[in-house]
């Protein structure tokens, strides 16, 4: 690789990168502010709205195995204790 190739893809690197610091709304309309951004190792920015949306979003999604698998323990743990 030549060195002005190198130098082609650093630019097009921190052109692209560039064109995402001035956004200022992520991909679903939430404002980036300092209360509401967070980033990541690589310096990408993260909607923490969207993150509490997501989570919620799993949290509903799996709470009904998480209420089976909670009574069948009950049940378990009573015929444990009958059996005693």
């Amino acid at each position: 690789m030549t060195e002005l190739s190198k130098l082609a893809i650093a630019a097009q690197a921190s052109y692209l990168a560039h064109g995402n610091t001035k956004k200022t709304h992520c991909k679903w309309g939430h404002e980036f502010t300092k209360a509401n951004t967070r980033y990541t190792k690589t310096g990408a920015r993260k909607c923490m709205a969207c993150r509490r949306l997501q989570n919620m979003d799993n949290y509903n999604r799996y709470a009904e195995k998480r209420r089976q698998a909670a009574r069948r323990r009950r049940k378990e743990k009573k015929c444990l204790n009958q059996k005693q």
